[in-house]
């Protein structure tokens, strides 16, 4: 198999799950494809640009196969597009809850997040607010977000406990759709490094698919989970350890951005299963039923 068609082939394994998460929210292909050709052609100008080549929508509608007309409708609204997408890439919830649990200000002795009264000065939830979010924001907006997500929950004593470190409630809920986007992201853009790249710039990236009991999958779960975590925070303390100051080095260097996931998930699948009985035929029965047929 050609180089192409294994990236073809690799595409359509990531489109699987994906196509199955839009077709869940009614997002249909059309949508999907006015979200391909805008990336393509943000890709493209990108490439050009890499290369210090002349941007222009001739060269974009050669590299990405789209109209001209088209390419330069795109381009005229990537600018009111970023600074829409930036906008909502203000997650309050997750950087108070990411401070909390990180924070020696507001952490016990032990090294867990404190419980906190709710208002006032000093080592409260809405000083915590106030420095990881600040810019007038009410802490009360803030809390409320936690409460309705689980992540942290009210005491008796008019106290508020963090019971997570992530700001997701599971399920359909924004933050979660939003850590889907952000790992899927890196993930990919990952791959995308080691593609281009030589042996020694090559990124760590391993998985692992294993045959086993069902039964020990939740525990196993559970496991993994607590490791990622220990992990990622691991991590973090390295780079915080580490952080660039002004004037210690160049400019290019002070903004890397440097990406740490554990991308650590189970993905539990059947094996050998027969074909489904809705599938037996299906392409047969469509034929039939079809008006252009």
């Amino acid at each position: 198999m050609s180089i192409r068609n294994s990236v073809i082939a690799s595409c359509r394994r990531i489109l699987a799950p994906l196509t199955r998460i839009l077709l869940r929210f009614g997002i249909s292909a059309g949508e999907l494809n006015a979200i391909i050709e805008q990336e393509y052609v943000k890709s493209a100008v990108r490439l050009i640009a890499a290369k210090d080549e002349l941007v222009t929508s001739s060269r974009i509608s050669i590299i990405t196969g789209l109209p001209r007309n088209l390419v330069a409708s795109i381009v005229e609204s990537l600018d009111e597009e970023s600074s829409r997408r930036m906008g909502s890439l203000i997650q309050r919830a997750q950087r108070v809850l990411t401070g909390w649990y990180e924070d020696n200000d507001f952490k016990t002795a032990e090294g867990d997040p404190a419980v906190l009264p709710v208002n006032g000065t000093g080592r409260t939830f809405e000083s915590l607010v106030d420095r990881y979010v600040g810019g007038g924001v009410r802490a009360s907006g803030v809390l409320k977000e936690l409460l309705a997500t689980g992540a942290v929950r009210m005491t008796r004593e008019d106290m508020v406990r963090a019971l997570r470190r992530s700001a997701a409630a599971g399920g359909a809920d924004p933050e979660t759709v939003r850590q889907f986007g952000e790992a899927t992201s890196a993930l990919l853009a990952a791959f995308e490094h080691n593609l281009s790249s030589g042996p020694a710039e090559q990124l760590t990236i391993q998985g692992v698919t294993r045959t086993t009991d069902a039964s020990i999958v939740p525990v196993f779960r559970t496991q993994m989970a607590k490791r990622a975590e220990g992990l990622v925070e691991g991590a973090e303390a390295f780079l915080d350890g580490r952080a660039m100051r002004p004037g210690s080095g160049s400019q290019q260097e002070m903004t890397e951005q440097v990406v740490v996931g554990s991308f650590v998930f189970t993905s539990v699948q059947a094996v050998n299963l027969p074909v489904p009985r809705w599938q037996r035929g299906l392409a047969s029965r469509i034929k039939e039923v079809s008006p252009l047929g």
